[in-house]
């Protein structure tokens, strides 16, 4: 069998994570393939590592801007897939604008699909794009032949607008690299009592910063358990989104000196294990996620987690971490100075959420996904 995958519009981030992960778990023996072709830009393209089976291509449009990409997988893709024998074709990006078939697409962005987060935009473009994506996803979803959701958060909210019962689906989630692993028993759980204001309790948050993640409404929680004298302090790693403007003022009318609020700004994901490893508590406040990768790695980094109780986070991190409302300021202090104050709680879900992670390899991830392809070429072969 050949594949096809066009990721013309995987440009980076958690994107880039699933394409390059996928294919370094995947072999022809192991996956009933003969050969893999991938259709990107030469940026895309050059964070995938080589391999026999795999060609990578980039025609001049793929290196342009949105509108060039729309007209090449509308008009070329279709004819290049036949050129090279593709028994079916992979767009892991979720948007599909070609008549070749079969296909199959992933659903990967669930802000289109949430007006509540989607308003906290205001009017502005990112608003509007976002909106239109739904309808383009939905299009896209009803016409293709399988569809693979992260998650069953994210496919009882969608499912229902396909009106598709011909539709194949199935769930298959992300995984999370190794790199982020750290045994619980390894690490160096602290008693209340030893936190104290020059070596306090570090909490860690792993987000860009959007209104939807919340930041905001953690740095006023935080600055308000500090000023109940409980030692405390915080990291905070993400590029700047949207919600940067708000949160800089709030950070810089609270912190200014940085004492116990830390901004670092965007940082490598090569370097983020260094975080995870000092950190004593991971804090997850998002209210909009698909598959929270920063989520798994935390769980995997065997880090008891205070957690957003919205969206999909209860059904990946189940009864391993405590929950709080993300828009309550006191739901969120009571949550974390419960887990600061109980050195048991966060002994037994360092435990249980370093287990849980164990679920989410991409060896699984890439098994998963080659399995439902094979069933899709099969079922619609001439």
């Amino acid at each position: 069998m050949i594949i096809g995958i066009d990721a013309t519009n995987i440009r980076g981030g958690g994107g880039i994570t699933h394409l390059t992960e996928l294919l370094n778990h995947s072999s022809p023996q192991k996956n009933n393939f003969n050969k893999i072709i991938v259709w990107s830009s030469e940026i895309t393209l050059n964070k995938i590592e080589n391999k026999l089976w795999l060609i990578k291509m980039s025609p001049k449009f793929l290196n342009k801007n949105l509108f060039y990409r729309i007209i090449w997988q509308m008009f070329f893709l279709k004819k290049e897939a036949k050129k090279n024998n593709c028994d079916i074709i992979f767009v892991p990006g979720g948007s599909v604008s070609t008549s070749f078939r079969p296909i199959v697409t992933m659903s990967r962005n669930m802000l289109p699909f949430e007006l509540k987060e989607l308003k906290r935009f205001g009017f502005t473009f990112t608003f509007f794009k976002l909106y239109l994506l739904k309808f383009v996803q939905l299009h896209s979803f009803r016409k293709v032949n399988g569809l693979i959701f992260l998650n069953n958060y994210a496919k009882n909210k969608i499912i229902n607008y396909l009106y598709n019962e011909k539709l194949t689906h199935t769930i298959i989630p992300h995984g999370v690299s190794n790199n982020f692993s750290f045994n619980p028993q390894l690490r160096n759980l602290r008693k209340f009592e030893d936190f104290t204001f020059t070596n306090p309790c570090k909490i860690l948050y792993v987000s860009i910063i959007e209104n939807y993640k919340h930041q905001k409404n953690v740095i006023l929680a935080i600055n308000n358990l500090r000023k109940q004298n409980i030692p405390i302090s915080i990291d905070l790693i993400g590029p700047p989104g949207l919600g940067y403007k708000e949160f800089s003022n709030v950070l810089n009318n609270i912190d200014n000196s940085k004492e116990f609020i830390n901004y670092h700004g965007n940082v490598e994901h090569k370097y983020l294990n260094q975080f995870y490893n000092n950190a004593d508590i991971f804090l997850f406040a998002s209210t909009c996620e698909n598959m929270p990768n920063i989520l798994l790695e935390s769980m995997a980094a065997g880090l008891p987690i205070a957690c957003s109780d919205a969206g999909p986070m209860p059904e990946i991190l189940k009864n391993f971490g405590v929950y709080f409302d993300s828009e309550d300021l006191n739901s969120m202090e009571t949550t974390i100075l419960n887990l600061i104050k109980s050195i048991k709680i966060r002994e037994e879900l360092s435990a249980k959420v370093y287990r849980e992670s164990l679920n989410y390899n991409w060896n699984k991830c890439a098994e998963d996904t080659f399995i439902f392809l094979n069933k899709i070429a099969k079922k619609y072969e001439k």
